[in-house]
């Protein structure tokens, strides 16, 4: 798939990649591949990180962290957008559904991911939203032979409205379930 972007007058062409795991949790995901050195510059002075977010450390920038709060409302809407996901697991009487987010961090700096996940649930509590504390999750290995953590957290069902209103996905399916899961209808058992 191929996709185009118009940045200072100048049409850049770019690849998107869909990127499905069909393991023991379906899920979703796309990459967008820009050459592009003017685009690279701006997100890097703008506070994006550089290269791989699991070998390094990072927090969200300050002019965000200090901005409004439709500034704050639209980084919590990326970020949960693309590293977030919806999901019910299955209890004794019913369903436990709850947005869930989840970075991984090489093990030899999984506190700053901890630190950068609670700056994500300080800010959530300002559309007074509250999340589970930050929990480290299963570790992996990656190609190069380096060792990752994930670390996650989550938003419970008794905040789903105040997050649709406050908050919200950009993107229709993890909206829609969002909504179901409001509405109290079942939504299934993958995770996205």
């Amino acid at each position: 798939m191929r996709g185009s972007l118009k940045f200072m007058n100048h049409k850049i062409n770019g690849r998107v990649r869909k990127l499905i795991n069909t393991g023991k949790a379906f899920s979703l995901r796309y990459e967008i591949h820009f050459a592009s050195k003017s685009i690279a510059k701006v997100l890097f002075d703008s506070g994006t990180p550089a290269g791989n977010k699991a070998n390094s450390s990072f927090s969200i920038p300050t002019w965000i962290l200090n901005g409004n709060k439709k500034i704050k409302k639209e980084y919590l809407k990326g970020i949960y957008t693309s590293e977030g996901s919806i999901y019910p697991t299955k209890i004794k009487k019913g369903s436990r559904w709850r947005i869930e987010i989840e970075q991984y961090k090489r093990l030899s700096i999984k506190n700053e991911g901890i630190k950068f996940m609670l700056q994500i649930s300080n800010m959530l509590k300002e559309f007074e939203i509250i999340t589970s504390p930050p929990r480290f999750g299963k570790k992996q290995t990656r190609k190069d032979g380096s060792k990752t953590i994930a670390i996650k957290m989550d938003v419970e069902k008794k905040y789903f409205e105040k997050f649709y209103h406050g908050i919200g996905f950009d993107d229709k399916f993890k909206t829609n379930r969002l909504v179901k899961a409001i509405a109290g209808k079942s939504g299934g058992s993958n995770q996205l």
